[in-house]
């Protein structure tokens, strides 16, 4: 129930204090109070109106008291909201923290796994294109296969066998081919320049004071065998076998290896016309036939000149026809032989080659 408020109207006029005294003792006296005039009478001050006031101050204690415990309850349950809302935003960003660390490591794991996968396929790709045994040439200025970023290990194998010839039996008493030694007919050398296969031959016919490098016109290349893989016989990673030595184990155990054929020393020449089928063994060196033949000359000092094809004893160059006997000074042909130097007039060398440029052969040993 709302305060009704009273309204104080103060008391106005004349003589307002102003009293009378009745039956006056010495102990006691009447005071009656005898204004000179009234004009207005004012607000009296009774019980009522002062138990109004009370009961009004009264019960704004008990509502303020009230108003009080509702602010103070009121308080504790926003401050515990508060407490909640902050706990629940403490948790959501933890919660949130969490699962962004657990998206963050889920696609760094994806982008992992898709990495692990592409590699795992580009390796199987580039295991499909360049299965182990497989051979990339490298030419000057260009990249290794590591370096084009090919999986698995690669090695040169310029002089690695990749093929063999076996035989059940191979010669015994065989020497190293070796310059100016003296061969008899019937002798076996093994033969072998550095980067290059390495064989057997036989000497045609005696041979004294032997040159650098072993004339095939001279001895007999082994050839007859089994031609069989390198694959075949033992792994790409695994030392070759010797020449002379024994096939120690698999199909083919038993046998000797009578050559070892490398890339190396040679050129790569498409099957096919001239050329050896797939699968042969190494063709030797060879050129097109040069011959001819002259009749007697007369005994007199010839017109050639050094420089010319026809030449001195010291540079003949095979027997045509006959003996020979030279003046060496006047270079004096006194019968009917002539020698021959192409050398004089085309530069020659150990085997017919073009120009040419050195290149490196990899083989992918292991994926």
């Amino acid at each position: 129930m709302a305060y009704e408020k009273t309204y104080w109207e103060s008391r106005e006029g004349t003589h307002l204090n102003r009293f009378e005294k009745e039956q006056d003792t010495p102990k006691s006296v009447i005071l009656q109070n005898s204004p000179g005039s009234v004009t207005r009478r004012g607000t009296q001050f009774t019980v009522n109106n002062m138990n109004k006031i009370e009961e009004g101050i009264f019960t704004a204690h008990e509502m303020i008291s009230a108003a009080n415990t509702k602010i103070e309850a009121e308080a504790k349950t926003r401050a515990a909201a508060d407490q909640a809302l902050s706990q629940a935003v403490t948790a959501e960003s933890a919660a949130r923290q969490e699962a962004d660390q657990s998206l963050s490591q889920a696609i760094a794991t994806e982008a992992e796994q898709r990495k692990a996968a592409d590699d795992a396929l580009q390796t199987e790709i580039l295991n499909t294109i360049f299965p182990v045994g497989e051979v990339v040439v490298q030419y000057p200025n260009t990249m290794s296969p590591k370096e084009k970023g090919l999986s698995g290990d690669w090695r040169i194998c310029n002089d690695k066998a990749y093929r063999y010839l076996l035989r059940q039996e191979v010669p015994v008493n065989y020497t190293v081919y070796t310059q100016g030694a003296n061969y008899a007919v019937g002798a076996w050398v093994m033969y072998h320049l550095p980067g290059d296969d390495w064989n057997f031959f036989q000497a045609r016919a005696a041979i004294t004071n032997a040159p650098a490098q072993l004339n095939p016109v001279s001895w007999t290349e082994m050839r007859d065998g089994s031609i069989v893989d390198q694959r075949f016989l033992h792994g790409y990673t695994d030392d070759d076998f010797k020449i002379g030595t024994k096939v120690p184990d698999g199909e083919y155990a038993g046998y000797y290896v009578a050559a070892i054929y490398v890339y190396g020393g040679k050129y790569a020449g498409v099957a096919g016309g001239n050329r050896p089928t797939f699968g042969s063994a190494t063709a030797g060196d060879r050129i097109r036939n040069i011959s001819g033949s002259s009749g007697s000359f007369p005994q007199y000092d010839p017109i050639y000149r050094d420089g010319s094809l026809l030449t001195g004893y010291a540079d003949y160059v095979g027997s045509l026809y006959g003996t020979t006997s030279l003046q060496m000074g006047l270079k004096t042909i006194r019968d009917g032989t002539v020698g021959l130097n192409a050398s004089r007039q085309v530069p020659t060398g150990n085997d017919n080659a073009g120009r040419t440029f050195p290149i490196l052969l990899w083989q992918k040993v292991a994926a």
